[in-house]
């Protein structure tokens, strides 16, 4: 909760080119990354109970973890294209600006946490199926390759957002020189 004055706005003028580039970009970048992230996480369920490591209530949190870090790639993408109305008239809001680009980070922090827990789970899985338990013994094949990608790809996709959510939202001055003419 924030007690005493809001922090004031402070705009930053931008040339029309500008404006349009960040609106532009912001819009495809996010189409892209929510339709990556919900076929990440619409995947990640019924493939991750489709693997030979299935058996293991391990499963359970390892599809979790890679649900949760598709969760926080789309939230990233939310949070990307949100960034539209901060610039209009010729003008950059860079307060509201620089609160999205943390909350990106934010959520960048959440996916990699999250996808690497998955990752991480599911590594361990294999590398601990041979042994003592009456369960055949599981090796790395194209299935679980596949599967170890649907958590990394929402890693890349927020990192992606972030580094797009930067150019965007604190245009550089080449950037603003290259659309000024």
């Amino acid at each position: 909760m924030i007690y005493g004055p809001h922090p004031a706005q402070r705009f930053a003028h931008v040339p029309q080119g500008t404006v349009t580039a960040i609106r532009r970009w912001s819009t495809l970048l996010w189409t892209i990354a929510v339709l990556m992230s919900v076929a990440c996480g619409a995947l990640v369920v019924p493939l991750g109970y489709a693997l030979p490591t299935s058996y293991n209530p391990v499963t359970v949190v390892v599809v979790g973890a890679g649900v949760i870090a598709d969760f926080f790639a789309l939230l990233s993408a939310i949070v990307l294209v949100s960034g539209r109305p901060y610039v209009s008239s010729g003008y950059l809001n860079t307060t509201q600006a620089r609160q999205a680009r943390r909350v990106m980070l934010v959520m960048a922090g959440g996916t990699i946490f999250s996808g690497g827990v998955s990752i991480w789970l599911m590594t361990k899985m294999i590398a601990t199926s041979s042994g003592f338990a009456p369960r055949p013994e599981v090796h790395y094949t194209p299935a679980i390759l596949g599967y170890l990608v649907l958590p990394a790809l929402p890693i890349a996709l927020t990192i992606g957002n972030v580094v797009a959510g930067r150019w965007l939202f604190r245009p550089s001055p080449s950037l603003l020189r290259k659309h000024s003419s």
